[in-house]
């Protein structure tokens, strides 16, 4: 099942991690779960709860949670659409178990690629990602209103309105950073922080500070009678690092330089790598600008090719816009 083309013109984001000037991260870190949705053992038209360790609330209903074709063959991970049980909240979520500031581990970095619908109906509903604690209490919520595009998070006792919206059109990066050990974290969105080292959960609770599980959560405004609206993401990655003193390298990519093929299109691929998070890799042929290529650590692009030799070039960005030396690709179709 793909999603219907008139679904497929989603308000999305770039999310870009910003750090302060009091901390950074190592260039390793500890990876705590990591998914790109088109890889085993996710499949087409699966329920996305169920699978990989994913587990599910309200989440009967066969078309509010999915592995689904977004556009182009790739798939994603879907929330929302159908809400035909008459929920208050659906949810997928993930159960990660690990206290960073027990393992000397206090940042941690989510990040992926996200995009959200707007509603065609005339109901809109809001969707969000929510952290709890190993005793399944809400610590922080990162909350997207598709309707109005505004941006909050909720500190465990309050939302916050940013004061910011979503702005541009793609399917790009999110990067939310974490410390456990002050209590406070980050959001950027297109290069812009939306808000900086706020309370992650609410001092005044004294709940404890360790990652339970992360949330994907849907919250129709009425539930008996939902929006068609939805979130997808792909590409996640949720990680934890120790704490250093400051380092702010500039990024790098790897890749093949040189192919040879008879095709009229090729796929190129390789890796790119950062001291902290890599915002997402550019490519650009003779003409034009450099557009996003699918994917950040591990990232792909396709192209046309022309008969004879074909040159692209490719780059990485690194969450706080720091740019590698860009890498020429020759290609040459016989």
């Amino acid at each position: 099942m793909s999603i219907p083309y008139y679904l497929l013109k989603p308000i999305l984001f770039v999310a870009a991690l910003t750090l302060t000037a009091f901390f950074s991260v190592t260039a390793s870190a500890t990876t705590l779960y990591s998914t790109t949705f088109p890889s085993p053992p996710y499949l087409q038209n699966q329920i996305w709860a169920g699978i990989d360790g994913w587990l599910g609330i309200n989440t009967s209903n066969a078309m509010d949670d999915a592995i689904l074709d977004v556009g182009g063959g790739n798939l994603g991970a879907l929330l929302g659409l159908d809400n035909g049980n008459d929920e208050n909240v659906i949810s997928v979520y993930r159960e990660v178990n690990y206290d960073p500031v027990t393992q000397g581990e206090p940042i941690v970095t989510l990040s992926l690629r996200l995009g959200f619908q707007q509603s065609t109906n005339g109901n809109h509903d809001v969707f969000s990602i929510a952290f709890f604690n190993q005793s399944v209490e809400i610590l922080g919520e990162f909350v997207v209103e598709p309707e109005t595009g505004s941006v909050l998070y909720f500190d465990g006792t309050q939302n916050v309105d940013t004061g910011l919206d979503i702005t541009g059109t793609g399917f790009v990066n999110l990067v939310i950073l974490i410390d456990f050990e002050q209590n406070k974290w980050s959001a950027t969105i297109d290069g812009t922080p939306y808000f900086t080292d706020v309370n992650f959960a609410d001092p005044l609770r004294m709940i404890d500070l360790n990652l339970g599980s992360i949330d994907f959560r849907w919250s129709p405004t009425d539930p008996m009678n939902s929006g068609d609206n939805y979130m997808v993401l792909d590409d996640l990655v949720l990680s934890a690092n120790s704490r250093l003193a400051p380092v702010d390298a500039a990024p790098t990519l790897t890749t093949k330089r040189k192919i040879k093929t008879s095709k009229g299109k090729v796929t190129l691929r390789g890796t790119a790598a950062d001291d902290v998070a890599v915002g997402q890799v550019q490519y650009k042929t003779k003409k034009g600008g450099y557009r996003s290529a699918r994917g950040t650590t591990s990232w792909n692009f396709k192209a046309k090719l022309k008969p004879g030799n074909n040159k692209f070039l490719v780059r990485s960005v690194d969450s706080v816009g720091q740019v590698s030396p860009p890498t020429v690709v020759k290609v040459k179709r016989r």
